[in-house]
């Protein structure tokens, strides 16, 4: 059976007395952490999409630019 025993000088500490694991029961904090989290994740996958949409946008100004000097070339050397 899990006792519980609090950390002295940590009011939301508690140490489990069988495995010595320190818990922390201040629920708020614990929301407010995963909250944060959440939105890390969030901001890293938007970055993620924003680089994906930039590489990909790069990728078509390339392939308009080469077509773009193919027709130059055609215009002006008259080749196909």
């Amino acid at each position: 059976m899990n006792k519980y025993i609090k950390v002295e000088g940590h009011e939301n500490l508690l140490r489990n007395s069988s495995t010595n694991a320190i818990i922390n029961s201040d629920d708020k904090a614990y929301s407010v952490y995963k909250k944060k989290r959440e939105l890390q994740k969030k901001n890293q996958q938007m970055e993620i999409a924003r680089i994906d949409r930039i590489n990909t946008l790069e990728k078509k100004i390339d392939s308009l630019e080469n077509t773009l000097n193919k027709i130059l070339d055609v215009l002006e050397n008259g080749k196909s």
